[in-house]
């Protein structure tokens, strides 16, 4: 059994090397996809939610992932709510207090999806307690539609754990949660 293993990996291993390629490549998205701007609009509610993704790099503590940072807008009725895409273009090459970072980088390509993102989401609707800090939340974007018009879905979730009230922001978000939104640009 032992023999099958070392065989398997010395194969795995040869093949990655023909084509110039580590395993993690393999598993790797394509960020390019989701480069540009992306909006969600619904006549009914009279909702629009844009966001704006371009690639960047996390770097920290060693450590190197390639990544989409951006920023968003929210308009209800006609009003801008949340705007701040004036955020969109600061260089954080840390990947830190961004309204959005995304990666599907992960410490094993095993468990990478090529056609979803983790992402790290920043709302502005809401602070913590006694600060200007945003409520901080976590998602997945997931590829819906590669052919045009090319789509994406966008899940926001609240982080896990006891929460403290007065200590924590609220539950919930004060943008879309669960959208499918069309590439514009």
């Amino acid at each position: 059994m032992r023999k099958i293993i070392y065989i398997f990996t010395f194969l795995l291993l040869s093949v990655s090397s023909i084509y110039g390629q580590s395993i993690e490549q393999w598993y790797a998205a394509n960020l390019d996809f989701y480069v540009g701007t992306w909006r969600y609009t619904n006549t009914t509610t009279n909702e629009e939610f844009t966001i704006k993704l371009r690639k960047s790099v996390y770097t920290a503590y060693n450590i190197r992932k390639d990544c989409v940072v951006g920023a968003y807008t929210y308009k209800k009725n006609g009003v801008v709510v949340l705007d701040n895409m004036n955020e969109y273009t600061k260089n954080r090459s840390m990947g830190i207090h961004v309204p959005i970072y995304a990666t599907n980088a992960r410490e094993t390509a095993a468990l990478s999806n090529p056609n979803k993102l983790r992402t790290s989401i920043e709302d502005y609707g809401i602070l913590w307690p006694d600060s200007k800090l945003p409520k901080s939340g976590q998602g997945i974007i997931t590829i819906v539609s590669a052919s045009n018009p090319k789509k994406i879905r966008w899940e926001l979730q609240d982080g896990e754990g006891p929460r403290i009230v007065g200590h924590h922001p609220p539950m919930g978000f004060s943008i879309p949660t669960d959208i499918i939104l069309t590439k514009i640009d």
